[in-house]
């Protein structure tokens, strides 16, 4: 997907900020839970009275966690455009008999017998 949203100018770049923003996630990630772990001990005026927290103390890092992949995966739905390959036919999804005609097409000739999947 990198590479289909980037030009050749660009593409080593785009790579680079790839593995710069999951190096980041490595640092900052452990960073965070461990920020986050034990709330009840930790943050008593906030977390203190919730019973949860105490008998679940990383429980708090696990929802940090889950609200960040959530939200990038609501983003990227939204705002990311979809990038694919164009198929024959104007398809966007190969069917079964997509394939067989892409394979009929590769090995008969030109005068041969036309797809079936074109014939309806």
């Amino acid at each position: 997907m990198i590479s289909e949203n980037s030009t050749k100018n660009t593409q080593a770049r785009a790579f680079s900020y790839f593995a710069f923003a999951g190096n980041t996630g490595i640092f900052f990630g452990p960073l965070l839970g461990g920020v986050l772990e034990s709330p009840a001990d930790k943050f008593k005026s906030t977390f203190g009275r919730v019973r949860f927290f105490h008998d679940y103390p990383y429980a708090l890092p696990g929802f940090a966690a889950a609200s960040i992949g959530l939200s990038a995966a609501v983003l990227t739905a939204c705002f990311v455009k979809e990038v694919g390959r164009i198929y024959p036919y104007g398809a966007t999804v190969l069917t079964n008999c997509d394939r067989l005609c892409i394979s009929m097409s590769t090995k008969r000739s030109p005068t041969g017998p036309p797809c079936p999947c074109l014939s309806s």
